[in-house]
């Protein structure tokens, strides 16, 4: 898999209709709340078997920095 398809589907975790780009603050997403937190983390456990703790979690500012932990 490639960061666009990560992000194609990260859009879908999110049930967003924004544009994910590697820069995109995940705070200035209008859906990103704590529901958007916790399907993120559901997203990366199940789709890449990443668990993040919530230090780890604390770090992620942009989708980039996601793409970074799945490791794609």
């Amino acid at each position: 898999m490639n960061a666009t398809e990560f992000m194609e589907k990260l859009a879908d975790a999110l049930q967003t209709e924004a544009e994910l780009k590697p820069e995109t603050r995940l705070e200035d997403l209008e859906e990103y709340d704590s529901l958007a937190r916790m399907s993120i983390l559901a997203f990366m456990d199940q789709d890449y078997g990443v668990k993040l703790s919530f230090e780890d979690f604390k770090q992620i500012k942009t989708v980039s920095d996601l793409i970074a932990k799945a490791g794609v």
